[in-house]
């Protein structure tokens, strides 16, 4: 009955993904036909038991692509940087309408952490199934840029950026706590070590803060000092040593699914060691926020008015990792 009614749960599982690409569909077959196929194998052993376990290890996160795009207009058709707003260049065709919307591309590389997990599952012999909470920590890191992302109109303001103070997005506190239901595969051999085999599916709540600072040059360091094509009613003076900040949280559940390798060694009747390798993979997901601050002044568009707001994409959330710990079964 209990097989039964885990096979039952596994199937019914809830697949919904943002992206279903991220969680192929051979990984759901799989899965099941492993809990089906091996019921008869099960069936046979008498060692079956319910079991707790637990391990602690080393994970190194894949790169992280963090992406931000949102409507840009030169720096010049901006009202409020205007004492008469009726200044600006309003009638100018790049002033008008929502303007470009430039995507900067990053990678972070989030690194390596400690992390540890928890399970409780039930043995059926060579088939066993489990439930497990996996939780993370990464510190993040920034990125210094001041290369052109191939829009015209952002890539044009590439000069206006301090050289003290570089443009830089952050990504930091990165949280993830997964909750995973795994089905292995034992191996039969003849010595006290049990190879192993696995699958998992499930859920990952992911956390992360996203920042991005823009800061202009001083008229002292040159906000001003312009070539040709550009003029002076390109740099407006007001606009000279202006901070842009963007600011914000970010947090999505996630489906994704792992897959397991390695060791189990007897330690008696009811105990034993573990090894254990992994792979897990996580979907992609999105958001928007508004911006804290542009150009020194409230966060609106060259308009005045229309809210500064930026849409962010994240991928490649995953992670390699190994572990070890001890499993009990009662």
């Amino acid at each position: 009955m209990v097989f039964s009614s885990l096979s039952t749960v596994s199937l019914q599982l809830n697949l919904a993904t943002h992206r279903p690409r991220t969680v192929p569909r051979f990984l759901v077959l799989t899965l099941n036909v492993c809990l089906l196929g091996a019921a008869g194998a099960a069936g046979a052993q008498q060692d079956r038991g319910f079991y707790l376990a637990f391990e602690a290890g080393l994970v190194d996160a894949s790169t992280l692509e963090a992406s931000i795009s949102g409507a840009d207009h030169p720096t010049r058709c901006d009202v409020l940087l205007y004492a008469d707003p009726a200044m600006a260049p309003t009638g100018d065709p790049a002033c008008g309408g929502p303007g470009s919307s430039p995507t900067v591309t990053n990678g972070f590389d989030l690194g390596s952490r400690f992390t540890g997990s928890l399970g409780i599952g039930y043995d059926l012999g060579r088939l066993r199934v489990e439930v497990e909470h996996t939780a993370r920590q990464h510190n993040g890191g920034t990125i210094y840029f001041l290369s052109t992302t191939g829009d015209p109109t952002f890539d044009n303001k590439m000069s206006e950026w301090s050289p003290v103070d570089p443009p830089s997005v952050t990504v930091s506190d990165f949280d993830s706590r997964e909750y995973f239901v795994n089905a292995y595969w034992d191996f039969d051999n003849s010595t006290s070590w049990t190879p192993f085999v696995g699958l998992g599916l499930g859920q990952a709540r992911v956390s992360l803060r996203y920042s991005t600072r823009l800061l202009r040059k001083t008229l002292v360091q040159g906000y001003q000092d312009i070539d040709p094509p550009l003029t002076l009613a390109d740099r407006p003076a007001a606009a000279a040593g202006t901070i842009s900040l963007f600011d914000s949280e970010f947090s999505e559940t996630l489906s994704g699914y792992q897959v397991l390798a390695g060791l189990d060694h007897a330690l008696g009747d009811n105990a034993s060691f573990t090894i254990k390798a992994r792979w897990a993979r996580f979907d992609e997901f999105s958001g928007s926020d508004l911006w804290k601050v542009v150009r020194s002044h409230e966060p609106v568009q060259a308009d005045g008015t229309t809210p500064f707001t930026s849409d962010l994409g994240f991928d490649g959330i995953g992670y390699l990792g190994v572990s070890a710990g001890l499993r009990y079964r009662f």
